[in-house]
């Protein structure tokens, strides 16, 4: 279920990564009138000369960051950069890349590049946490006076929620009243 949980993650997190592009490419596309191009330049000229630029600019991927590296594997529609994913990889310690962040994005770039990540996705979905120092709350709210029945432990405790929308008492030993009476802290 967590693995799931994790490739829908993914998967919505690679659509807000490639919905800018997709944007602009539609954007481009709507534009009827080519001849007002100051350069002359067709739309499928200036999709090449961009990505020319961008292997311009990047190079080998060498001192780049990882996000940087995933980025430009991402934009790379037709054909994938080796040295960058060869980079890339290289940057891996341990099926991540430091943090959840970077790994998500390594992830998104790797399987673009059609490489196995699932050592990867399984350290994501180990990375849970959870709080020590969580306080949870219970409320009630109701326009008019109203008497509550909270049944716990097989006891069961009547209280009362007066007009000003605060609890009259505790509900036995883990439900006592917080926050001015409004909550009833759950120990």
């Amino acid at each position: 279920m967590k693995k799931l949980g994790v490739l829908v993650f993914l998967f919505v997190f690679g659509l807000l990564l490639i919905a800018p592009g997709v944007l602009a490419t539609n954007h481009t596309n709507n534009d009827t009138d080519d001849s007002d191009d100051d350069s002359g330049d067709s739309d499928s000229d200036k999709i090449e000369n961009g990505f020319q630029c961008l292997e311009e600019k990047v190079g080998d991927c060498s001192g780049l960051t990882v996000q940087e590296i995933a980025y430009t594997i991402l934009s790379t529609p037709d054909n994938v950069f080796d040295s960058c994913v060869s980079e890339l990889e290289s940057q891996k310690s341990d099926d991540n890349w430091g943090n959840v962040k970077d790994t998500s994005l390594a992830i998104l770039a790797l399987q673009h590049a059609g490489k196995d990540t699932s050592a990867s996705e399984d350290w994501i979905i180990d990375q849970s946490l959870t709080p020590e120092d969580l306080v949870w709350y219970l409320q009630q709210d109701s326009n008019d006076p109203s008497t509550c029945n909270i049944d716990y432990d097989s006891e069961s405790y009547i209280v009362s929620i007066g007009e000003n929308k605060q609890f009259d008492e505790d509900a036995g030993p883990c439900l006592s009243r917080s926050q001015s009476s409004f909550w009833l802290e759950v120990d």
